[in-house]
């Protein structure tokens, strides 16, 4: 690779020193670099001989949150919330006062009055929760007269959000997948029904392209009956959702969200977080599991009586959907994960900064990168393409970055044989179509048709090529995604770029006329001149 000055050639050196001049207050938390590169190689010993780059996928869990939870379970017995014994008390306590400490520390919601107006309903996941609201959720409501309920979202959504589609047109509702101009569109001049659900990401957990709270502010603020549910397993990896920060009104009904992508640990539990204003909305559950109801038949004539609240009763939303036992152990170890990241790092918007200002120095040395011949290397990826120009802002991105790489005849290098190039060099990243059909859509240029053309003749996701046919043409069929948190260093960032500028790293070719579908790489029509 060639810098792109011939008269400055491209330093690393250089490169960190201009960085840690122009960002030290904010990388590393203000501490020394010394001192904060100790700390990772501490708190990280897995981390050695290792440059993780996949943190929207799971970020490293510090070694003290494992000390500090085995010492407090080997000294203090927990057992089933559900007994009346004191170490079923001490679990209770320990959820209550978890569940306090994840709406102030995650969401925002520091004083009572503003938690008041909320619950955290304890999940296995985002999925979980994503799952809780698509199977609770009153599908076939007709009460506004409009023909039953619709459920809208953007097109750059997760998987899991994509899939609450099933169930609601399973149970006699009807689904709309909208771009950011169709939403534009509907928030000027269209319909909702009273009952509607929009979701979408706060952000893209595909490029880091992020919409934030004011989509939902403006759907609120012109459809406010329609409920809002935000997917926010992403976006809270690296960011605080301050919830306090808009009006109620105006805030989603529902958000979702993974503890693991925040701390690393406990895997296995998110959490549905409510407004209690909109529990109706979620309240029409058939299945009914232990802990949720407060009366129940055995046979005819069947009844039961859930944890709903009567009029004058403050809501226990909670016990209401929280079927079973909840992961009490595992919300033990999240209390322990809360307090060993605010020992770490401090606050969420620490993090941000911190993991912001080295995806700024990505992107900008990756663009940066030349082949001798001048062309570019690496093309970045976005999402939400259409609100740059329409009436819908973006939110700053994230320390996402998804891109393809290009060899110096212009031709694609696919992101399987980019990933396992990198593998072998000792880089872990994330590579393929990352759960987001839509953002690839938007990305790599395909239609609906063109992906069922590409089912159909055996390309899944999670498959081993890097090409395929459709329509005469050559497609790509993934990218490249990398990204950064807590515990990335300068270095982390430095390393990659110098397996990217190092020689023979980028010098895949073997393409043939229109290309093959197990190459490593083609060259795609108006690529880079």
């Amino acid at each position: 690779m060639s810098s792109p000055s011939a008269t400055a050639p491209w330093s690393s050196k250089r490169v960190r020193r201009e960085f840690l001049r122009l960002e030290g207050a904010i990388y590393g938390y203000g501490q020394a670099d010394a001192l904060f590169s100790a700390k990772i190689a501490r708190e990280y010993p897995n981390l050695r001989n290792v440059v993780y780059l996949d943190y929207s996928a799971s970020p490293p869990a510090p070694v003290s949150t494992f000390h500090a939870f085995t010492r407090d379970v080997s000294t203090t017995l927990y057992s089933n919330p559900h007994s009346r014994s004191p170490s079923s008390t001490a679990a209770t306590a320990a959820i209550s006062n978890v569940r306090r400490r994840v709406m102030s520390d995650v969401f925002g919601l520091a004083t009572p009055q503003a938690q008041a107006k909320w619950d955290v309903v304890f999940t296995s996941g985002a999925t979980g929760a994503l799952k809780l609201v698509a199977e609770s959720y009153d599908w076939t409501d007709r009460s506004d007269g409009n023909g039953g309920v619709t459920y809208r979202y953007v097109t750059e959504v997760h998987t899991s959000v994509l899939g609450i589609r099933g169930t609601a047109l399973e149970r006699g509702g009807a689904a709309q997948a909208m771009t950011l101009e169709e939403v534009a569109t509907w928030l000027s001049d269209g319909k909702a029904g009273a009952r509607d659900l929009f979701a979408y990401p706060a952000q893209c957990n595909a490029t880091g392209k992020r919409l934030g709270l004011e989509l939902c502010r403006k759907i609120k603020q012109r459809h406010p009956a329609c409920a809002v549910l935000l997917d926010a397993a992403a976006y809270l990896a690296s960011t605080p959702l301050d919830l306090d920060s808009i009006p109620t009104e105006e805030a989603p009904d529902f958000v979702a969200c993974s503890f693991y992508k925040l701390y690393g640990y406990p895997t296995g539990l998110g959490c549905l977080l409510v407004k209690k204003d909109a529990f109706d909305r979620i309240a029409f559950r058939p299945y009914f599991g232990g802990g949720t109801i407060t009366g129940v038949s055995v046979s005819t004539p069947f009844w039961n009586y859930s944890q709903i609240p009567g009029a004058h009763e403050e809501p226990r939303i909670h016990e209401a959907l929280e079927d079973g036992t909840v992961s009490f152990l595992g919300i033990v170890a999240l209390g322990h994960a809360m307090d060993t990241f605010r020992r770490l790092y401090g606050s969420q918007s620490a993090v941000s900064a911190h993991a912001c200002a080295l995806a700024s120095l990505m992107r900008r040395e990756l663009d940066a990168v030349r082949h001798p011949n001048g062309r570019k290397a690496v093309q970045l990826h976005e999402a939400f393409k259409s609100g740059r120009t329409s009436a819908i802002p973006l939110a700053p991105d994230g320390p996402v970055i998804s891109f393809t790489a290009f060899n110096a005849e212009s031709e694609m290098i696919g992101h399987v044989s980019f990933d396992r190039a990198a593998t072998a060099d000792g880089f872990q990243l994330r590579s393929g179509g990352l759960c987001n059909a839509g953002a690839m859509d938007s990305v790599l240029g395909l239609t609906d048709e063109e992906r069922l053309q590409l089912y159909l003749a055996g390309n899944i996701c999670g498959g081993e090529d890097n090409f395929a046919f459709s329509n005469n043409s050559m497609k790509a069929l993934g990218i490249v995604r990398i990204s950064l948190g807590a515990a990335s260093t300068v270095d982390d960032v430095l390393k990659f770029i110098e397996f990217f500028r190092k020689e023979g790293t980028l010098s895949f070719s073997e393409p043939t006329v229109g290309g093959n579908a197990s190459s490593n790489s083609f060259n795609p029509t108006g690529a880079f001149p």
